[in-house]
């Protein structure tokens, strides 16, 4: 179905995963963990150097729980506008300046 690729909901990417990942110093040894890389929108695994700077960053255990937190979700309820607003392949305009490219389609 067409809607399995492109239908996503509308959401902004939390802050934390559009931080640039910081490559530590060694510290504790070097230990696997995964950061949110927003160009391709998807966990990538880098190594940490172990040092642990008491500040939010792009940095996380495994791949689940980078995933689970940055990664668009797909949406689960259709959304319905109305038949006079409704044209197909028209960009509208959602809360805060968020632009959507929206597939309509007959019910």
């Amino acid at each position: 179905e067409a809607c399995d690729e492109a239908c996503w909901r509308i959401e902004k990417v939390p802050k934390v995963c559009r931080l640039q990942v910081s490559v530590d110093d060694q510290c504790e040894g070097s230990t696997e963990k995964y950061f949110f890389n927003l160009s391709s929108m998807t966990c990538e695994k880098f190594f940490s150097g172990g040092c642990h700077r008491n500040r939010i960053e792009n940095r996380f255990p495994d791949e689940a729980t980078c995933m689970g937190f940055c990664a668009p979700k797909k949406n689960t309820e259709p959304v319905m506008l109305s038949p006079i607003l409704a044209v197909e392949g028209m960009t509208i305009t959602l809360l805060a300046g968020r632009i959507a490219n929206v597939h309509v389609q007959k019910l």
